[in-house]
């Protein structure tokens, strides 16, 4: 379709129906019924906290907190509808690396583009009931762009999950000028068990993206819905992605924003292409008048980033090669512009690969055989083959001639709307039969030919379709839902069946649906043979159904809804409503029962049931089994708090981050997040916050705790196993389907019969058998508690009836009850009184082990008999003659298990065990050393040369005996003991493990302390004031002090300790030592600070003419030192803490003491040494203490210039670093 088809489009169906919504406009709604309000639920939670996202979520919190205001509210909000070449595109933050992000539809193959698959549809997908073609698919289409689950996100596609939720119905979905989109108004056990289901299936999965519905739940719209998206979305349900808006379905700014939308598409506001937007300009602004959140803006960024991140777009992923708005090679590269800049836009690379054989497997797999009377299928080659119908051909336009498949012309391959894809080739079934039989005739006509001549031996196989799709386009008076056809057969198909019918004694009949079409004008009629429903079959239609009508392939596609015999048999609301002037309310009153569960409530008899299809062989099922699984307790257990999140500053950004660059080159109508004055912003308080809001985060919902709810929920309760066998002639493939009956008394109104799993056997050849393995979960045998809001489950599955087979009124295995005697794994079925539940176990109450009289004598002697195998074959000791007897390889004992000892960490055990013919006991041990098993008495092993320590090889293999090589003695297994190795990573995780016990204790006490912060705070306030006061008064008294002595050092407040050392230090070699000194020990009383002479270094020597000049001298010194030692008493503790040291060669001046000037007369000289404290790597400090290396050089004068002393108290602090550097020799008989 050309650019101006699509702008005509536009015109007609977006601005027909979006145009001029007015404030007014969002207000008129009816009121809904009782029962079904939508209640506030505020703030927005935040995204971060499930583990698997962690590592995503720190990436984009460093990039969030680095990004201005205006790149923020870039990627929040699209550029603008055709703004760029997907249906929808972002801005960017291209300063720190995040491009645009393309966000372009893609259900069954990449919307709008050319060289991809279009496979076949999703209804398709589960008619095959096979999960590896489901998850295939995904994988194929991610090459493609296309978004579902796993298989697409393994490939770096950010899947999207839509439309959450209630979107049941096209017509009056979307809120325009003249009406509000219609309220679904669900009830919340309907809502969580059934249409809310597969979205939390979705979370669950991981998936990053979902999109919110056009219309109102409960009366609040959906991409408005705070209580749909904050509530059980993002908080209780654990959503970690982004939730985007459908195309013009935000109808509001501020309100969506706080309602937990994170990104608005396309961006356009009430009237797309006149550059106005919702957010863009407006969240800025929203954001600088303090409307909006700043966390919440942050929140949303982040969300958008981290999802980037989680699936590795930031690892070289490449940026869109094709243009969504056109099929040339070049084009505008804006073109919704008008006067746009040009370039290449479409690079047609070709991304099929070999996805046309998954296509065609999943369109064969998924085709249904509901009739085949007389065995007419399959057919033979060479049979006489005559088509009927123009869904057997194409469209004569061409396969793409319409846009989004808006016609119903040829086999119908897909239906219409934005989930469509273009077609690379067809293959036709006209196409396919005529390459396979020579003989085959066809009339590409919905009427049937009056002038055609039958011959008995002819087949008739008439082509019929029924089709729908999405509301902005009107096919055939049906705008989206079959409103005017219904669900019968379009353009006359029952009347071209019925008259085929009347000219052929057999007919086969293929119908390509998209959903349950009526068949009863000619599903009776006795011509009429056969029946297959081949759905939406994708580019692979004409093969897919030429390989079942030829055989190639036996049908193995079930029915995925129920076909009934009248529309007029399903509920009365399941009816479409159309009423263009009001709100519709369309209230879901028949709650669970949709689809077969309301048949069989009703009792109305149906064409065909739910799961419902035949082969070309049969199957047998038997042999079921049900082995337990994890107890069913009432509810799921405590879920676990929630995780932390980013955090970011809270202060406003500078309004200018959001002005006009310089030089700035605007693109006309497209959409940018900069404001023309954003320095005139101020705070607006008069904007009306929604009824509850509020800014305080809700406690943590009881049934979340993970991505799709509490991880209890998918806690395996039980597995279910059924042998398949093919009992008929042909291969072909079976499912199996279980269905669960929860006991009525759980809860009223819950249906009788549930499908909860299923399995589809391998390709079975006649008389081949396959095991298939089905598990249940907790949510599969539960009911949503509205009361309690969370789950509820029969205990211990009291109640629970499982049944097994081919379709809903076709179960081979019926009433197979879960009770506490065939799943004793829940508990052993002894009874847990209700005040007991969960606290003890029913063993515990009876006062029994577990494992019964095989523990009776653990607790005694630690021996727990255990199946003993043995592990080679030996040669009992005991029995006569000795050895003469051999046990083998593989023989089993009921032994004595004991530990008997460790190796490291690794327990020794013991297995002793009596041989019956000798009555002899036999001990072996294992090694874990040698990873062996060791003979300790009562027996030898077989015929084995020792090699070395715990080392043995075989030399002789006796029969039925296991060979095994064991390590020799060489070089290459003289490795590091693994369990050396292991045991360092046990230590190290115990202390891991103890550390965070305690550092959580602390943050638990820290928690109850600051309970009640004000109190808290004003306690420690009355504290903080009286220690200050202390601390005021401690300073007066000692700045007085110093000023009295005329100190130059800080002092200390005077404690114990300084008491006790003060007592120890001796100034000489005086005789009046106190007897509190001697009294201590002695690596207390250590050499003296001024010592004698005998406590030089090195003995000084002088000639005899020096004598009495020195001894004057002496004197003098004498003197003087006496005046330094009473300066120093006081001060010692200041400058450094010598006492406790015994080497005098340690003393050393730490920085911040000066030496009191000498006297000339008296002292010529002073002879200083130190000695640099040990470093690690052994070298000595060259930078004083004004450089904060705690020490000053070796040989230092002591008189250094106050410039070298400390400056701040960083610097003091620095300079006291060390506590002891060493000690100043001031006892040399130089002085």
């Amino acid at each position: 379709m050309s650019f101006v088809g699509d702008i005509r489009k536009i015109l007609l169906h977006l601005l027909l129906l979006l145009s001029f919504v007015s404030a007014e406009t969002h207000n008129i709604h009816a009121d809904v019924p009782p029962g079904y309000e939508s209640p506030s639920y505020y703030p927005t939670p935040k995204g971060g906290w499930i583990p698997e996202w962690e590592a995503a979520y720190a990436k984009a919190a460093v990039l969030v907190a680095n990004m201005t205001l205006a790149e923020k509210v870039n990627l929040t909000t699209g550029t603008g509808i055709f703004m760029g070449p997907c249906v929808g595109q972002t801005g960017s933050a291209l300063r720190l690396g995040v491009p645009k992000l393309c966000l372009q539809d893609g259900p069954l193959g990449l919307r709008n583009t050319d060289h991809n698959t279009a496979f076949p549809a999703g209804i398709t997908v589960g008619a095959t009931f096979d999960k590896k073609l489901m998850y295939e698919r995904g994988v194929a289409m991610a090459i493609g762009g296309a978004l579902t689950i796993k298989g697409v996100q393994k490939a770096g596609v950010i899947a999207t999950v839509k439309h959450l939720v209630g979107n049941e119905q096209e017509i009056h979905r979307m809120t325009n000028v003249v009406q509000r989109g219609y309220s679904s108004n669900i009830d919340d056990r309907t809502l969580h068990e059934l249409y809310l289901w597969p979205f939390a299936e979705a979370v669950r999965a991981g998936v990053g993206a979902l999109m919110m519905a056009y219309n109102d739940v409960n009366g609040s719209t959906c991409s408005h819905n705070s209580l749909l998206i904050n509530g059980i979305l993002k908080d209780e349900l654990g959503f970690q992605g982004l939730v985007m808006s459908d195309w013009f379905g935000q109808i509001g700014g501020v309100s969506s924003a706080l309602s937990g939308l994170d990104m608005a598409m396309p961006g356009d506001g009430p009237v797309p292409l006149t550059g106005t937007s919702y957010w863009a300009y407006e969240l800025s602004r929203s954001i600088l008048n303090g409307t909006v959140p700043l966390e919440r803006l942050n929140d949303m960024v982040t969300r958008i980033v981290a999802t980037w991140f989680q699936f590795g777009q930031d690892n070289d992923f490449p940026e869109p090669n094709f243009s969504t708005n056109t099929q040339a090679e070049k084009g505008p590269l804006y073109p919704g512009a008008v006067f746009s800049p040009t370039g290449i836009v479409n690079k047609f690379v070709d991304v099929q690969g070999a996805h046309k054989e998954i296509a065609r497997a999943i369109a064969r797999d998924g085709i249904t055989l509901v009739k085949n009377e007389d065995n007419l299928l399959p057919l033979e080659t060479n049979a006489s083959l005559v088509v009927f119908g123009e869904d057997a051909g194409t469209n004569p336009n061409g396969i793409n001639s319409c846009a989004d498949k808006g016609c119903n012309k040829g086999v119908l391959t897909m239906g219409w709307g934005s989930g469509t894809s273009r077609l690379p080739y067809l293959s036709t079934p006209e196409e396919a039969i005529k390459n396979r039989s020579t003989t085959a005739k066809s009339y590409i006509t919905n009427r049937f030919p009056w002038n055609i001549q039958v011959k008995p031996e002819d087949i008739a196989i008439v082509f019929v379709n029924s089709d729908s799709g999405e509301n902005y386009i009107t096919v055939e008076r049906n705008p989206g839902d079959r409103s005017y056809a219904g669900l019968e057969l379009w353009y006359g198909g029952d009347t071209l069946v019925q008259e085929a019918a009347k000219k052929f004694s057999n007919v086969v009949v293929v119908v390509h649906t998209v959903g349950p079409t009526l068949l009863e004008k000619w599903i009776d009629l006795p011509t009429v043979k056969s029946v297959l429903i081949a759905h939406l079959p994708g580019q692979e239609a004409g093969n897919a159904v030429a390989d079942i009508l030829f055989g190639d392939a036996s049908p193995s596609g079930h029915l995925p809804y129920t076909i009934p015999k009248s529309e007029s048999d399903y509920h009365p609301s399941s009816a479409l409503i159309d009423k263009p002037f009001e709100q519709i309310q369309d209230t879901f009153v028949d709650g669970l029962f949709v689809d077969y569960r309301h048949f069989q409530k009703e009792g109305k008899p149906v064409r065909f049931p739910f799961g419902y299809g035949l082969s070309y062989t049969s199957f047998g099922f038997t042999e079921a089994t049900l082995a337990a699984g994890v107890r069913l307790s009432q509810y799921p257990p405590a879920r676990i708090p929630k995780g932390t999140t980013p955090v970011y500053s809270h202060k406003i950004p500078d309004p200018s981050e959001v002005a006009w660059p310089k030089d700035f080159t605007k693109i006309w109508r497209y959409l940018y997040p900069y404001l023309d004055n954003p320095a005139s912003i101020k705070a607006d308080s008069s904007y009306t916050y929604p009824k509850g809001y509020q800014t305080t985060p809700q406690p943590d919902p009881r049934a979340g705790g993970s991505q799709g709810g509490n991880p209890a929920l998918w806690d395996i309760v039980c597995t279910v196993t059924v042998k398949v066998k093919n009992t008929g002639q042909k291969p072909g493939r079976s499912v199996a389907q279980l269905y669960v009956e929860i006991p009525a008394d759980l809860a009223p109104n819950t249906p009788k019969l549930q499908l909860r799993q299923f399995e589809k056997t391998s390709n079975l050849v006649p008389g081949q058998e396959e095991v298939l393995k089905m598990e249940l979960t907790r949510k599969d045998l539960s009911i949503w508690d509205a009361v309690a809001q969370d789950w509820k489950a029969p205990v211990d599955g009291k109640g629970v009836k499982l049944y097994i087979g081919e379709n809903v009124e076709d179960l081979h295995i019926v009433q197979h009850t879960i009770t506490s005697k065939t799943m004793q794994g829940f508990n052993m079925g002894r009874y847990v009184p209700p005040d007991h539940e969960g606290v003890v176990s029913g063993n515990q109450l009876a006062g029994k082990h577990a494992l019964g009289s095989r523990a009776r004598n653990l607790q005694k002697t630690g021996e727990l008999t255990v199946r003993f195998e043995m592990p080679f074959p030996i040669w009992c000791s005991t029995c006569k003659p000795a050895e003469s007897v051999i046990i083998g390889q593989g023989v089993r004992f009921n032994a004595l298990k004991k530990k008997v000892g460790n190796y490291y960490s690794t327990p020794i055990y013991s297995f002793r065990m009596k041989h019956s013919v000798c009555g002899g006991w036999i001990e072996i041990r294992t090694d874990p050393q040698h990873t062996e098993y060791v003979v300790t008495e009562g027996a030898r092993r077989k015929v084995i040369a020792e090699i070395g320590k715990g080392e043995y090889e075989e030399t002789s293999t006796g029969a039925g005996e296991i060979r095994v090589r064991m390590p020799g003695n060489n070089e290459e297994n003289k490795t590091l003991d693994p369990f050396a190795a292991l045991e360092g990573k046990v230590i190290d995780k115990n202390k891991y493990m103890t550390e965070k016990m305690r550092m959580e204790e602390l943050l638990r006490r820290q928690d109850r302390d600051w309970e009640d912060p004000y109190e808290r705070s004003r306690k420690l306030r009355r504290a903080f004031r009286a220690d200050r006061k202390k601390r005021e008064a401690t300073q007066s008294e000692t700045e007085a002090l110093k000023d009295k002595f005329s100190l130059g050092v800080d002092l200390l407040d005077e404690t114990e300790g300084d008491r006790i050392r003060a007592g120890v230090v001796e100034f000489g070699q005086g005789d009046n030592q106190t007897d509190f000194s001697l009294s201590l020990p002695s690596s207390l009383r250590i050499k003296p600070l001024f010592g004698g002479p005998n406590h030089n270094k090195q003995e000084i020597r002088t000639k005899p003419g020096q004598q009495k000049k020195r001894k004057k001298v002496r004197d003098v010194a004498a003197e003087k030192k006496a005046l330094l030692q009473q300066d120093l008493r006081g001060n010692t503790r200041a400058a450094i803490d010598p006492f406790l040291l015994m080497d005098e060669t340690m003393w050393q001046q730490l920085p911040g003491i000066t030496k009191r000037k000498k006297s000339n007369k008296v002292i010529n000289e002073i002879s200083i040494e130190s000695r640099e404290e040990g470093h690690s790597d052994g070298a000595r400090k060259s930078k004083g203490a004004a450089e904060g290396n705690g020490g000053l050089p070796s040989n230092e004068c002591l008189g250094k210039s106050s410039d070298s002393l400390p400056r701040t108290p960083s610097d003091v602090q620095k300079a006291r670093k060390p506590l002891v550097a060493g000690l100043v020799d001031y006892g040399s008989e130089s002085d």
